[in-house]
């Protein structure tokens, strides 16, 4: 049987195994995320003006629809297709669920499928309403997780001032060399310091996470002998101009889209940050930095399958020097999410983008929080 969404190239993790971090997810996390979503649109909706009838209405079906989806969630409820929300990828969440899960629940089809389909089922809520299409149900917690992490943005700025600000005169060799300083930095910067990420690890407190997220350059230097597999030296060689890829909607409450980018450099203009946001709006007007999006990055498929899903844009990804995926679900689709065994080699993990002729190099940037581990 060949390598699919349900039958990924070792047994796929599942919300049964009750030892297991799909359980905690499915039981404890998925239901609290829906919550704090109802929570969000309750409090957006009470604000509105009494006139704004339909919008009233529709916020009351949303938070009775996403009820709903808890409970289904919450009693292991039998899967039920994404109703035709008019989206784009539609026709492929239909293939998809008809084809592989129409008969699992919660509990038992594939976590990797089911973190997806989570956040595609609350997207298709939103996507069926006139009002509430464009709504961003993380927006509270992106710009409350923002507040609470300027200070450590604050010396991020400060220590990117000091080496981009090395004087261009002199030896070549400088030049270079402080741009691998801000690479290392920056890379592990990325890798430590995503607060919501680093929550999930119940033996840190708040402390310890706010220790973590120091920039110094002294800390970063301890902290670079955690990684436990480090390329970055080698990563650092193909390293030119960076493309980004933002999602093409709300996809759970660390992803960026287009308007999280923008958004944020436009707030950074207001503050102390100015300096910040005009160099990262440069780096785009100059092409150094390119946002681009596609609905295959939150598709239900697994990174196995780009090529043969995503033609165009794998293509198009055969063209960079370097692929970088930050983040644990970024890796599980990478890895397909399954019980490989613990000394599995990541080019064999990763299937076809380490064989295909033309893939390019791959950098994983991942904090271990799910069982998969290669």
């Amino acid at each position: 049987m060949s390598v699919n969404p349900a039958n990924p190239p070792r047994p796929a993790l599942v919300a049964t195994d009750e030892d297991g971090f799909a359980y905690i997810t499915t039981a404890y996390r998925w239901p609290v995320i829906v919550t704090k979503i109802i929570d969000d649109i309750y409090k957006t909706r009470h604000s509105l003006d009494l006139s704004e009838v339909v919008k009233l209405r529709e916020g009351k079906e949303i938070i009775d629809s996403l009820g709903e989806l808890k409970y289904q969630m919450q009693r292991k409820r039998p899967l039920t297709p994404i109703e035709d929300d008019g989206e784009p990828d539609i026709d492929t969440w239909t293939y998809v669920f008809n084809t592989y899960f129409k008969d699992d629940n919660w509990y038992s089809a594939a976590w990797l499928f089911m973190e997806c389909y989570l956040y595609r089922r609350v997207r298709s809520i939103l996507a069926r309403t006139k009002q509430w299409n464009d709504y961003d149900p993380f927006l509270r917690q992106k710009e409350d997780t923002f507040r609470a992490s300027i200070a450590a943005i604050v010396e991020i700025a400060k220590r990117i001032d000091e080496l981009v600000d090395i004087p261009k005169s002199g030896a070549h060799d400088g030049i270079i060399d402080a741009g691998r300083i801000i690479f290392h930095e920056l890379v592990q910067i990325s890798l430590w310091g995503n607060a919501t990420d680093l929550s999930l690890l119940n033996n840190l407190s708040n402390d310890d996470i706010k220790k973590l997220q120091n920039v110094g350059a002294k800390r970063l230097e301890e902290l670079e002998k955690n990684i436990l597999v480090n390329d970055l030296e080698k990563a650092w060689n193909y390293i030119s101009k960076c493309h980004t890829t933002p999602k093409d909607f709300n996809w759970i409450l660390q992803t960026l889209q287009s308007e999280d980018f923008f958004s944020s450099t436009s707030e950074m203009e207001k503050s102390f940050l100015k300096k910040l946001a005009t160099r990262l709006q440069s780096y785009v007007s100059n092409s150094q930095l390119i946002l681009t999006s596609d609905y295959f990055w939150t598709s239900p498929y697994a990174y196995w399958h780009l090529a043969e899903k995503a033609p165009d844009l794998y293509v198009d990804l055969c063209t960079s020097n370097l692929l970088i995926f930050k983040g644990d679900l970024n890796y599980r689709k990478l890895v397909y999410d399954c019980k490989w065994k613990i000394n599995t080699q990541f080019e064999e993990a990763i299937g076809p983008l380490a064989g295909m002729k033309g893939s390019p190099p791959v950098l994983a940037l991942r904090t271990c929080k799910a069982d998969v581990d290669t």
